[in-house]
Parts: structure tokens; C-alpha cells; sequence
């Protein structure tokens, strides 16, 4: 997997892992649909798009990912994932080779790191605000860094 789309799935791995630990009363602050607004992202040069969209789908320890990209080009890209958020190295099912790695810092913020080839990949951060209405994502690389601002819908 090489260039934009070795990107996408990172991005969708990155977003995509979430709460493994609830508030009490089992409400993800993650869960639902979220638009990127990218006038407020900083994205990687390479890595072009017109617009984006996430639904977080909190299950205890898993979280299911829904994304759907639009690339500079006009295509849509859609993926779906499931992730185990027990802190644990887990295989990408449609990216071989790529693991993730979650750790909790709060409820509202989680870091992850993707490794591929047992190499670092990509680290990353998110964060949902106290009003639950922005999750920010930064992604760190070897070769850029990115943040991307994602309103609830």
C-alpha cells in the first residue's frame, strides 16, 4: 500500500480507535457522525481532500469506524473497521503489515501509535472538547504532521 491511500487508512486507524474506558454512564464522548472541517485542519500537503466524514460506534472494548473520504480527485473512498481499545498491539484487517496500539489519557483524549513492519508509522492524538461538539486529530509521521478538525453532525 503506497502514497494517499497508505494515508487514508492511517488516518482511519488513527480516528478510529477509541474509548475503551466509558463515563459511567456508557456514553462514549466519540460516538456518532462527525464532518472534518477542513478550513480549521492543517492537513499534509500530499495528502489532498475535499471533505470527510466519521461514525463512531462504542461497544466496551471495540469501536467500530465508518469513513467516507473525498479525495482532490472527486472519488469517494469508504472504509469500515473495527478496533479493540484494550492497549494491546492489534493487526489492521485491511492493511496487512499495519498494527495499532492504544493508550487512554483521559476519557476524552486517547494516543495511538500505528507500526508497520514493526516500525512506528504514525502517532497520534485526539481529543474530544468538554461540549463534545469537536474531536481534534493530530497525526505525527516520520515525514509530516497533521491535524484535523472533525464537528459533530
Amino acid at each position: 500500500m503506497h502514497g494517499a491511500a497508505f494515508l487514508f487508512v492511517l488516518l482511519t486507524v488513527m480516528i478510529g480507535t477509541t474509548l475503551q474506558n466509558q463515563p459511567p454512564n456508557g456514553l462514549s464522548p466519540f460516538a456518532g457522525n462527525w464532518t472534518a472541517n477542513l478550513s480549521k485542519s492543517k492537513l499534509n500537503p500530499n495528502y489532498r481532500i475535499q471533505g470527510a466524514t466519521l461514525q463512531f460506534v462504542v461497544a466496551g472494548d471495540t469501536v467500530t469506524i465508518i469513513s467516507s473520504t473525498v479525495n482532490a480527485a472527486g472519488q469517494e473512498q469508504h472504509g469500515a473497521d473495527t478496533f479493540m481499545t484494550d492497549g494491546e498491539e492489534h493487526p489492521i484487517a485491511r492493511s496487512p503489515g499495519v498494527i495499532t496500539v492504544v493508550r487512554w489519557i483521559s476519557t476524552h483524549i486517547l494516543e495511538t501509535v500505528a507500526k508497520k513492519e514493526g516500525k512506528i508509522a504514525a502517532t497520534g492524538t485526539y481529543e474530544v472538547s468538554a461540549d463534545g461538539k469537536t474531536l481534534t486529530a493530530r497525526m505525527v509521521t516520520p515525514d509530516f504532521e497533521q491535524v484535523v478538525v472533525f464537528e459533530r453532525r
